[in-house]
């Protein structure tokens, strides 16, 4: 943090406080060692902000769980008329995911239709949106997206069978789970704990007891982290009968 402030006096003394692209790199400094005031105090006194100043400031929120400093700053750059980039995007879409607001999250899914060139972003932007409907409880929406996508990645799989467990749609979890392997595309471990956490949550023993069984009929790696999971399921589901 010292340090990171003698360079802030340096720019300043220097006379490069002028240049965005040195204050943009100063706000990401500021928030990797946790000083948010002060990033938000040069990105105020930014003139000439460009999208990156407003994309790594929302970043610098949602990292932070600031989520609702993070909507506000986002509202701020649509009525100052700058068009979110790909990755102010992606920070909103995993801050709707976390406050699980349906309304905001369609507004936001609407604005993403009209005004985003999908990039190397669409999947992760995509499967964000999937999570987003999911935890808001409606399945179509999610399934829609899912569906609409040609490359869907594992975690874009992850989100949507979880999703289908959650609202305890088990068959259609399944099949989407065989679906998967039939199409190439192994569960990694995070797939495994994401779906063991949501049997807990969902009360459904049997399932969970399959997904093990899966995991040693495949020789997959029991690390620690897994083994724990799946005993906290178990002990979750007992508890809540």
């Amino acid at each position: 943090m010292l340090l990171g402030q003698e360079l802030h006096g340096f720019v300043v003394k220097n006379g490069f406080h002028g240049d965005v692209f040195v204050c943009n790199a100063l706000i990401m400094m500021y928030s990797e060692v946790g000083s948010l005031d002060s990033a938000r105090l040069l990105f105020d006194k930014i003139e000439n902000k460009d999208v990156v100043s407003w994309s790594t400031m929302i970043r610098s929120y949602d990292r932070s769980d600031l989520f609702d400093e993070a909507l506000d700053l986002l509202r701020d750059m649509l009525v100052m008329g700058v068009r979110p980039s790909e990755t102010a995007m992606l920070s909103i879409t995993h801050v709707l995911v976390e406050i699980a607001e349906l309304k905001l999250g369609k507004a936001m899914h609407g604005y993403v239709i009209r005004n985003v060139k999908y990039g190397k972003s669409k999947v992760p932007l995509s499967t964000g949106l999937i999570d987003m409907y999911v935890k808001c409880g409606n399945l179509a929406y999610a399934t829609k997206i899912f569906y609409g996508l040609s490359n869907a990645s594992i975690i874009s799989w992850t989100a949507m069978i979880a999703g289908y467990i959650r609202c305890n749609n088990l068959n259609e979890g399944v099949r989407l789970f065989v679906k998967m392997l039939e199409e190439g595309m192994f569960p990694n471990e995070i797939t495994i704990l994401s779906l063991v956490k949501e049997c807990g949550i969902a009360g459904v023993l049997e399932l969970g007891k399959w997904l093990h069984a899966f995991t040693l009929r495949t020789g997959f790696t029991m690390s620690l982290v897994l083994t724990t999971a799946f005993i906290h399921m178990c002990q979750h589901v007992i508890l809540s009968d």
